[in-house]
């Protein structure tokens, strides 16, 4: 037996088409350009203040702990690191690490 749309509505045969980021009207659907703070010292913390949610990327040193609001959520490596707005993480490591943040 074949499909019946329900009343109102119909069948569509065409291809849909997505597009990524998805685009929406009167959204902006593209994250904003976040400025990265400098790496911290080893056990200082950094807020991210640029008012959303960033994965930071993680290169370079040796780390021992990855502390997100107190929290330890990582001992040793973690790449990449998802800092939500107003957080705050620090660093225990050797070496000179570098990041960089990317706004989502």
């Amino acid at each position: 037996m074949p499909y019946t749309a329900p009343a109102g509505t119909k069948l569509v045969s065409e291809p849909v088409v997505y597009s990524v980021p998805p685009s929406l009207p009167g959204l902006a659907t593209t994250p904003p350009t976040v400025t990265t703070p400098s790496f911290p010292a080893t056990g200082s913390a950094v807020t991210n203040a640029t008012g959303v949610n960033v994965i930071a990327w993680l290169s370079g040193g040796t780390f021992t702990s990855v502390v997100l609001n107190g929290g330890t959520v990582a001992t040793g490596a973690c790449n990449p690191v998802i800092v939500p707005a107003s957080q705050t993480i620090q660093f225990a490591y050797t070496g000179s690490p570098s990041w960089v943040w990317t706004a989502f």
